[in-house]
């Protein structure tokens, strides 16, 4: 009934149509008509007393505190006549709270009161650089943010509807004021590869002293990625942040935002910060720059030391897959002891290796032995005997001959596959001495995860040698060799350069084969030198790689002793042993590219012993079998392994 009373009292009033002039701004049709009121309003009954109102009824809205402290409660209150005059009195009303970071908050005002057009509520507020989940009751904001409460009056006396706001805007804390912002990024320049070092600086920021608060920065590079990067208060209370980021050489601009900014030679890096509220009002964004250089000194070094390696390694590998010259008079120069094909294999836990051998004399006398001729360019001499001294037929005076061979090793950082092909023709002269061509071919490629470094290279040598018999018992073979290589290396696992170098080899070997009853002797003395000059040149980066040349100079000696025993059945056993000694007196050495330091071993002088057992039976067919252990006198080598060697007559 007194609801009714009220509304009643309002329509009366709208109704009346005297606000000012003679009437001073009184209706005489109010029962509230004693009541002045100033110009432009009116006078209603509320709550038992005539109280003055604006004319349009429009509602008003207020944040408080303006400005607030980030981390405290915001009141927000709303008077709005109509919720109480025109409609039935409610009991709450939505409004929205948004922030200028974009986040956005439903709160409920309370009436304070029965028939007031008063109501009321509060707003959580707590630090943040971004905003956070909408209408989680709880508003993120950080120095300088603005907080917009809006309330949508839909019943208005001019007609609605229409949307009323009030704002209050964010301090860091209690009498604070603001503070401009300010970036650095260190060093400068900056060498690729290290990281970079932001700071920011900014009071505003240090909104609870109680907590180590982050904020988010921008760096680009003239390449045009950009990276985002959080930095950390580096305390509980100091207003100052700080953050890494790291760089990789690169010629080229990498994903945005993976954590790492690629950068070359000559790129600036420029660090973003955008400062909400600076001192003099408002918001800008503060920058900082750094010069992008490379350590052309530490990247030529770490360049010439991959490419040293890979040169060192690979020559180790060539003059270990040399031909067995000697063969060539003494044994036909095929497959393994007279087979027309001979192959073995050689392996351990980290490598493996295997060759091959033949020729077309082998392939001859393999045919001759199943019935067949074939006819070659001329006879030679006789001097080629069996195992077991018994005479041979005698080879051609012209000879072709081939072999391979491959190796792989794999560890856990590092691994390399190695390729070699020996192409001959040779000319027996008189038995005792024979003259030849060789070309050679090898290829290798090899990768370190460790340190991220790859090459691969196609090489090629040719040049004479010869065999000569010097003694019944005494053999003598050696050659020279001249050639080139092409090959790709990649230093830093970002970019492949080609480089290419010349060659030179020298060998000779003195062998012996000394026989008494089923007892044989057979000691050796080589000498291999090894040469390679890598041409100097101007890498992806500009930098002059420099020439540099790697030698290996290698002195093998010792003796091979072995027992032959014939079984009822014509089986030959011949078990082996043998000792070698090894002088290196020019080391071809690799060195660790992280240190600098010169890796394996320190010695000079080691040795190898090696142990076989050798299965002939009769119709030719053969196994043999070896192992060896090579390192003694060494204290930073040991490699052991063995090899197996079958041998099957074409038939």
């Amino acid at each position: 009934m007194y609801r009714g009373f009220i509304r009643l009292v309002f329509i009366l009033a709208l109704s009346c149509g005297t606000t000012v002039g003679a009437n001073n701004g009184v209706c005489a049709d109010d029962v509230c008509s004693g009541t002045s009121c100033p110009p432009g309003s009116f006078a209603f009954l509320i709550d038992g007393q005539c109280t003055c109102t604006a004319g349009s009824m429009l509602g008003t809205i207020t944040i408080n505190p303006d400005p607030f402290i980030v981390g405290e409660r915001v009141a927000i209150t709303l008077r709005d006549y109509d919720l109480v005059l025109v409609e039935e009195t409610r009991e709450s009303v939505d409004i929205v709270v948004t922030s200028t970071s974009g986040e956005s908050e439903t709160v409920t005002l309370t009436a304070t009161g029965t028939n007031s057009p008063d109501y009321s509520g509060t707003l959580a507020t707590t630090f943040s650089v971004t905003a956070g989940a909408n209408n989680d009751g709880t508003m993120n904001a950080q120095n300088g943010d603005t907080l917009t409460a809006s309330y949508v009056d839909t019943t208005i006396f001019s007609g609605g509807p229409e949307t009323v706001t009030d704002t209050a805007l964010a301090l860091s804390k209690e009498g604070s004021v603001h503070t401009s912002g300010e970036i650095s990024i260190a060093p400068k320049p900056v060498t690729v590869g290290q990281p970079v070092l932001i700071n920011v600086t900014d009071a505003d920021l240090n909104a609870d002293g109680a907590t180590a608060e982050v904020v988010d920065v921008v760096v680009t590079s003239t390449t045009g990625e950009t990276e985002t990067v959080t930095l950390t208060e580096t305390g509980l209370d100091t207003g100052i942040f700080a953050g890494t980021l790291d760089t990789i050489i690169a010629l080229s601009a990498g994903a945005d935002n993976d954590g790492v900014m690629n950068a070359g030679n000559g790129d600036t890096l420029t660090a973003h910060y955008l400062d909400a509220a600076t001192a003099g009002g408002g918001a800008t964004t503060v920058t900082d720059t750094t010069d992008v250089e490379l350590d052309e000194k530490s990247v030529v070094g770490r360049t010439e030391t991959v490419i040293s390696n890979f040169m060192s390694r690979r020559a180790d590998l060539i003059t270990s897959a040399e031909p067995d010259l000697a063969s060539r008079l003494t044994g036909g120069g095929g497959g393994v002891s007279g087979s027309p094909f001979g192959f073995t294999a050689d392996g351990n836990s980290s490598r493996f290796t295997s060759t091959f051998s033949t020729s077309l004399s082998s392939l001859a006398t393999a045919r001759q032995t199943a019935g067949s001729s074939l006819a070659f360019f001329g006879e030679g001499g006789s001097g080629v005997s069996d195992a077991d001294g018994q005479p041979r037929a005698p080879r051609p005076a012209f000879d072709f001959w081939a072999s391979g061979h491959w190796a792989h090793s794999d560890d856990e950082t590092r691994s390399s596959t190695f390729g070699q092909f020996n192409l001959g023709a040779d000319y027996l002269v008189i038995p005792s001495l024979l003259v030849g061509m060789l070309a050679q071919f090898d290829w290798m490629d090899e990768t370190d995860d460790s340190n991220n470094t790859s090459a691969d290279g196609f090489g090629w040598m040719a040049g004479p040698y010869l065999v000569a018999r010097l003694h019944q018992n005494l053999i003598f073979d050696g050659r020279v060799a001249w050639g080139q290589s092409d090959n790709h290396v990649d230093p830093l696992g970002l970019y492949e350069d080609k480089f290419s170098t010349n060659r030179f080899l020298a060998r000779g070997q003195l062998t012996g084969d000394f026989r008494r009853d089923k007892w044989r002797f057979s000691p050796h003395v080589a000498l291999i030198h090894f040469q390679e000059e890598q041409k100097a040149y101007v890498d992806s980066l500009g930098f002059d790689i420099q020439s540099q040349t790697i030698t290996l100079g290698r002195v093998t000696f010792g003796p091979e002793i072995s027992f032959v025993h014939k079984t009822r059945d014509g089986t030959e056993i011949e078990p082996s042993f043998g000792i070698t000694g090894i002088w290196d007196y020019d080391q071809a050495e690799v060195f660790d590219i992280g240190t600098g330091l010169a890796n394996g071993s320190s010695s000079d002088l080691r040795m190898r012993l090696q142990g076989g057992l050798a299965v002939r039976m009769p119709g030719s067919a053969s196994l043999a079998g070896d192992a060896y252990y090579d390192g003694i006198g060494a204290d930073d080598l040991e490699i052991y392994g063995g090899s197996l060697k079958l041998r099957v007559p074409i038939n």
